[in-house]
């Protein structure tokens, strides 16, 4: 993805979730200057993998597959004194998917908060014809393998580990603001610094998967590892 392509969708996530009256932390709109002058705060957030992810996972077409995330709070794995879940905001727009992934660690919970309705279709990666039950806001919702689930503002879903899951915005409702409650899962990857991410910008293109602080500030690319039989992601 182009550096303005990421920058226009940051911008927008930031102003849908206000329209929403949900307020991001200070260092959503943090420069590299801003970080510089805060090293203490740009380490802990660094190491937490807290801040901006925008992705197309590598499809090159944002608008169908792509999903842009923001993550206010996570620990760290094995690491007692470390808080235990993790919180992230989604933003997900009409037909844009998030493609069919599982956990092999987290269970979480997708919240709509506000916005369009949120679609989610499961697989049993065991078992990927058969019906599969979910807890929606606690009440139990039998599917089909691959039926999708519709949240409506309000409404939320427990995804337990191991289900394998896709969501999208239902076309013709608006985009979707989302909120993801999960176990904490900051783990060492791949990592950039400020001074690598300087010779990047002058570039025309970024790595596909990034996580940003504020709008300028790559830190780290997500550990993904694919299942070609299936066609599953497993991200831990």
């Amino acid at each position: 993805m182009r550096r303005s392509d990421i920058n226009r969708q940051i911008e927008f996530a930031k102003g849908f979730a206000a329209s929403h009256a949900r307020v991001l932390p200070e260092w959503a709109d943090w420069s590299i200057g801003d970080y510089e002058g805060r090293a203490d705060v740009a380490s802990y957030l660094h190491e937490r993998h807290m801040g901006w992810d925008i992705t197309d996972f590598g499809s090159g077409d944002f608008a169908r597959r792509g999903l842009v995330l923001f993550c206010l709070r996570n620990g760290i794995q094995g690491r007692s004194h470390e808080r235990p879940y993790a919180e992230k905001m989604l933003v997900v727009n009409e037909g844009q998917e998030t493609p069919f992934h599982h956990h092999k660690v987290k269970l979480e919970d997708i919240i709509n908060c506000a916005g369009g309705n949120l679609m989610i279709e499961f697989i049993n990666p065991s078992h990927i014809d058969e019906p599969i039950t979910v807890r929606s806001d606690g009440i139990p919702i039998a599917l089909a393998a691959r039926e999708p689930l519709r949240l409506r503002p309000g409404q939320s879903v427990t995804v337990e580990r191991g289900i394998a899951h896709r969501f999208y915005g239902e076309p013709g409702h608006g985009p979707v603001l989302a909120w993801r409650s999960v176990k904490s899962m900051a783990i060492k990857t791949t990592t950039f610094s400020p001074t690598m991410l300087d010779a990047s910008r002058r570039s025309k293109k970024t790595r596909s998967r990034s996580v940003l602080c504020g709008t300028s500030c790559v830190l780290s690319v997500d550990l993904v590892m694919h299942s070609r039989s299936q066609g599953i992601a497993s991200w831990i």
